[in-house]
């Protein structure tokens, strides 16, 4: 897995951001919670790309697995809006594929 979340005292005081730019991971979850999608998050934000979102959320994702979190119940609902949205923005993304298809092809 390509290192996609970095932090460096030098940047952002230290916070995780995504290698190479200066968005933070913080910034990519709470742009997923307020309902943006993956790609309106690399368009709002030209250093990143689709590929580093879902890179860095997947790293993020696998850094926190089998980790014991302590939650409360509105960081509960925050993760919650945050798997619905991106949920939501990868059904959008697979149906903005198929439509983009030229017509004949069968997508094999």
């Amino acid at each position: 897995m390509k290192n996609w979340i970095v932090a460096d005292p030098e940047h952002l005081g230290g916070s995780p951001r995504v290698r190479g730019t200066r968005i933070s991971v913080s910034l990519i979850l709470e742009s997923l919670t307020a309902g943006l999608s993956v790609a309106e998050i690399a368009d709002a934000y030209p250093s990143l790309t689709e590929k580093s979102v879902r890179g860095a959320l997947a790293e993020l994702a696998q850094q926190i697995r089998g980790m014991e979190v302590v939650t409360t119940p509105q960081l509960e609902h925050l993760l919650d809006e945050g798997l619905e949205n991106l949920e939501q923005a990868n059904t959008t993304d697979r149906s903005r594929q198929r439509s983009c298809r030229p017509t004949g092809t069968t997508g094999n």
